[in-house]
Formats: structure tokens, C-alpha cells, sequence
């Protein structure tokens, strides 16, 4: 939540918040002082559905007709970011 709250808003993303119900999300961004009205509720975890269960933030992408993932970790934060914001 802190990422999502510090990285700059930008049309290039789409952020997803997933919980038990659509309050439950909410809650839990506004303990975390997130104020983005462009993040989509994951209520019914569609995203377990494809295979997206971590605990960190991901990146999809749609390259060459494939899906790919990547998990935003301390470790790589820097290296994914580079030249995106």
C-alpha cells in the first residue's frame, strides 16, 4: 500500500487492490492514507484466477501475444522502474 501510495499516478497503470469485500479494500487504503480514485476493487479475487497470488505488488504485461508477470520486490524495485516514471 505504501508503493501505491507513493508512485506517481500515471495512465500507464492500473492499480488493482484485492480483499474479502469491496469495504474491506477501502479500509485498508485509507489506513495507508492511498487516495487513488483509479484503483479497481478485486472483491471476488478474479485475480487468483490467473495465477496472481502475492503479497507484492505486480506488473503485468502483454508482449508478442504472452502474459507476463513480475513481482515488484525491495530487491528489484529499482531496476523495474527504471526510465517509467
Amino acid at each position: 500500500m505504501e508503493f501505491l501510495r507513493d508512485i506517481e499516478k500515471s495512465s500507464n497503470f492500473a492499480v488493482v487492490v484485492g480483499g474479502p469485500s469491496r469495504k474491506s479494500c477501502l479500509l485498508l487504503m485509507k489506513k495507508f492514507n492511498l487516495i487513488r480514485t483509479d484503483a479497481l476493487i478485486d472483491a471476488r479475487f478474479q485475480a487468483k484466477d490467473y495465477r496472481i497470488v502475492t503479497i507484492y505488488p505486480t506488473i503485468l504485461s502483454y508482449d508478442n501475444g504472452k502474459w507476463n508477470s513480475t513481482d515488484i520486490t525491495p530487491e528489484n524495485y529499482n531496476k523495474v522502474f527504471e526510465g517509467v516514471q
